[in-house]
């Protein structure tokens, strides 16, 4: 199921083998070169960072002013309602009141550059972090458990945190758009009193051949994809750090008749905090397997979470319905012939999804909402799943379980 046409930011470099220019989609993890057709997977330490040429018509010394970008759900539980978005939005990561406050447009109308170490000009460093960053007037965002906070009713998931530099040059006084070459709402002094950062190791991309580390066959997957599999030793990988590691998965039984094949993450999580018997029982109602009606204050449950990302009630309804109907029949370990849908959506993000996911299950009551925020959620152990569904018209459907999803909403889940 490739992207016939894609919005996403374009960045551009080029092939660390030959020098030929390459353009890629920002989501895209695999570097393919059309001329000498090396297949590279980038790695960026950190948050992958990104910069705008400034116009040929820029003489003067530029500075680049850094912007964080956002991308990814975001959720929110209230008076036993979830409410959900899709955050897409750069602000602004210096406290210069005569920048502008977001990129608006520029990084739709301009190419991306990696920023490097040996990237020339001056480089500020950011003045807030990505967790203070408020988007459209909103509260600041929490990057899902991770800083969760006691409390709290508010998480992001599936988020992409990358940092894009806007070039700034100082004329007549004032801050110019080395872009648009138009004067900014500033002087010229206003960026005296930032710094540079130190730019060492953590602002290099790397670059590791995609084969398969066991028997050296190329690996395959979608350009999109965190897990790529080797078709010659039936094998599936995920880059950590500067080398592939292996990834335990299953496949369901499947016949011919299938087209394609969607990855979940299938978590075994403990849930602590919850008290015995009663403490529990929006949650046993709502049939989530793995909630006993044993007097214990921890239960090991078990989630099927979607390994893709897709627009936030998708999501929630997939993972809900995976969930309560557990696996049948038993899945068993071997690549399918059919296509594989790519992987998109890390583990410990989609871990961090377990909260939400239970609030989406769960009858409504009272206690819910303190339930969910004082509950400690740890994953005993993930796998990833393959699931396979059948393509008919506009749906991709589960045949045994008899669950649908628009490819529509699978299109445009892939620019999250």
């Amino acid at each position: 199921m490739r992207r016939s046409v894609n919005p996403s930011w374009k960045i551009r470099h080029e092939c660390p083998q030959c020098g030929a220019p390459v353009v890629l989609d920002e989501t895209d993890r695999i570097l393919a070169c059309s001329y000498c057709r090396v297949r590279l997977y980038l790695t960026c330490p950190g948050h992958p960072r990104y910069y705008l040429a400034p116009g040929e018509s820029c003489s003067e010394d530029i500075q680049y002013v850094p912007y964080w970008r956002l991308k990814g759900m975001a959720f929110s539980l209230r008076t036993n309602h979830i409410f959900h978005k899709i955050i897409d939005s750069t602000a602004v990561a210096l406290n210069v009141p005569s920048l502008p406050s977001t990129l608006g447009s520029r990084p739709q109308v301009f190419p991306l550059r990696f920023a490097a170490s040996d990237s020339t000009g001056s480089f500020l460093e950011p003045g807030i972090s990505s967790d203070g960053v408020s988007i459209e007037g909103a509260t600041p965002i929490r990057h899902g458990s991770r800083v969760h906070r006691p409390g709290s009713s508010e998480w992001f998931i599936g988020q992409t945190i990358s940092m894009i530099y806007f070039p700034v040059a100082s004329r007549g006084g004032f801050l110019h758009d080395a872009l648009f070459d138009r004067p900014l709402a500033g002087p010229a002094d206003a960026l005296s009193g930032c710094l540079p950062p130190h730019r060492g190791s953590r602002w290099t991309v790397g670059f590791v051949p995609t084969l398969c580390p066991n028997c050296g066959w190329d690996l395959e997957g979608e350009p999109d994809s965190l897990v790529l599999t080797c078709r010659n030793c039936g094998s599936a990988w995920e880059c950590a750090g500067e080398q592939f590691k292996e990834v335990d998965f299953l496949t369901m039984p499947h016949t011919e008749d299938e087209d394609i094949f969607l990855p979940f993450w299938k978590i075994r999580a403990k849930l602590d905090g919850i008290k015995p018997v009663s403490g529990a029982v929006p949650f046993r109602l709502a049939g989530i397997p793995g909630f006993g009606y044993k007097a214990r204050e921890e239960d090991v449950c078990r989630f099927i979470v979607p390994a893709f990302k897709i627009q936030p009630r998708h999501f929630l309804r997939l993972a809900r319905s995976m969930t309560s109907r557990g696996l049948h029949p038993v899945p068993h370990r071997a690549l399918p012939r059919s296509a594989l849908y790519p992987v998109t959506l890390p583990r410990a993000q989609a871990v961090e999804s377990l909260r939400v996911i239970l609030a989406s299950m769960a009858v409504p009551a009272p206690r819910t909402l303190g339930l969910l925020t004082e509950m400690a959620i740890s994953p005993v152990h993930t796998r990833l799943l393959y699931c396979p569904f059948i393509v008919r018209g506009s749906e991709c459907i589960q045949p045994d379980m008899q669950i649908g999803m628009s490819r529509h909403a699978m299109y445009w889940g892939r620019l999250i």
